[in-house]
């Protein structure tokens, strides 16, 4: 049986800090991956720094190709964060990532996206849950997730916690599966 010191800390960790670690594993060892905002570029920060250093990025703000600088002082919480462009390959703008995208074959290989819902389809609702006008929530950074989810061969959906997120169909169809 193992024992633990008197003064030895238990660590908790919340059930959305456990979805990026598991979302970090699953997204190592996928070459280029189109990141999202909030969830998505953070799992994509872990995923480079702990299992999969050769990953590349593409953020719809137009960073490419981040490297982590061992000195660095946060990790990146949306995809224009100016942390990221210290390390980067390249620094553009939206039209430029995304239209790398859409060129003859697609850049990535996988997008990482938030979505706010999801249905049986895999069909992922990127923009609002409820009411637009009177939402129970705002899912942030959808500018381009609508172009990433059709151009990658794959599309890994991180779902913000929520107690409806999977629905027999979304509400606001914004990020296409098996198209239902």
């Amino acid at each position: 049986r193992l024992r633990l010191p008197r003064r030895a800390r238990v660590m908790s960790y919340t059930p959305q800090e456990m979805m990026l670690v598991a979302a970090a594993r699953e997204i190592a060892g996928h070459g280029v991956v189109f990141m999202g905002m909030s969830h998505p570029i953070l799992a994509g920060s872990l995923a480079k720094r702990l299992h999969d250093p050769d990953i590349v990025f593409c953020t719809e703000g137009g960073v490419i190709d981040w490297e982590i600088p061992e000195d660095n002082p946060r990790a990146p919480i949306q995809v224009t964060d100016p942390v990221m462009y210290r390390g980067a390959a390249f620094c553009g703008d939206m039209t430029e990532s995304l239209g790398a995208g859409l060129m003859g074959r697609s850049l990535y290989d996988l997008a990482c996206l938030p979505v706010g819902q999801i249905d049986r389809f895999g069909n992922g609702n990127t923009v609002v849950v409820g009411d637009y006008n009177a939402p129970l929530q705002r899912i942030g950074g959808i500018g381009g997730n609508m172009d990433a989810a059709c151009c990658a061969p794959a599309v890994f959906w991180l779902m913000y916690a929520a107690t409806d997120a999977r629905v027999e169909l979304v509400e606001v169809e914004s990020g296409s599966g098996l198209c239902g």
